[in-house]
């Protein structure tokens, strides 16, 4: 491991820099991801404590691509943003 850092140490700045950003964005995206499945299997996992308690049982899924659809608009709005600041 001190190997790897004595490595990150011989290059240049730039280089460090571009390892660190990659390095931000992969862990970033694993918690993302770890976030989103989580998210998942708890609906997953009340909706069948309903099934087995009786009680009423509402679609789940629909509450899970509202949230989907509201995460697509926002990135939406940016994109389009970020293409209105480049004209």
């Amino acid at each position: 491991m001190f190997d790897f850092f004595d490595t990150l140490r011989k290059k240049t700045e730039e280089e460090r820099r571009a390892i660190a950003l990659s390095f931000a964005f992969l862990v970033t995206f694993l918690i993302v991801v770890v976030w989103l499945s989580t998210l998942y299997f708890l609906s997953e996992e009340s909706k069948e404590q309903r099934v087995r308690s009786g009680t009423e049982v509402k679609d789940e899924s629909l509450s899970f691509d509202i949230f989907l659809s509201d995460i697509r608009d926002s990135f939406g709005s940016i994109r389009s943003q970020i293409e209105e600041l480049r004209k």
